[in-house]
């Protein structure tokens, strides 16, 4: 049996990747990765790309365990994690 036309697409699609994204009180920055998944882009390099138009330093990483049901990418607005505004870290 042949899967119908439309099918194909829903098959060959790439799932909607869970984003851990940092800074998280970062609002702007967590609306525009957002967004870029509400528009279907859904490809880690061209989702990078898109996001750098507007935050240059921003690095986006897939997170790659063996049988992980999930695809997570983290995205970081500065290219590393840095604490949220307001939390120190240390003593």
């Amino acid at each position: 049996m042949r899967p119908r036309e439309g099918m194909l697409d829903v098959m060959n699609r790439s799932p909607r990747p869970v984003l851990v994204i940092n800074p998280v009180d970062d609002g702007p920055f967590v609306a525009a990765a957002e967004r870029l998944l509400d528009d279907d882009v859904l490809a880690l390099e061209e989702f990078r790309a898109r996001l750098r138009e507007s935050y240059p330093e921003a690095a986006v990483h897939p997170r790659e365990l063996t049988a992980e049901p999930v695809l997570i990418w983290y995205v970081y607005r500065h290219g590393r994690w840095v604490n949220p505004t307001g939390q120190h870290g240390g003593s």
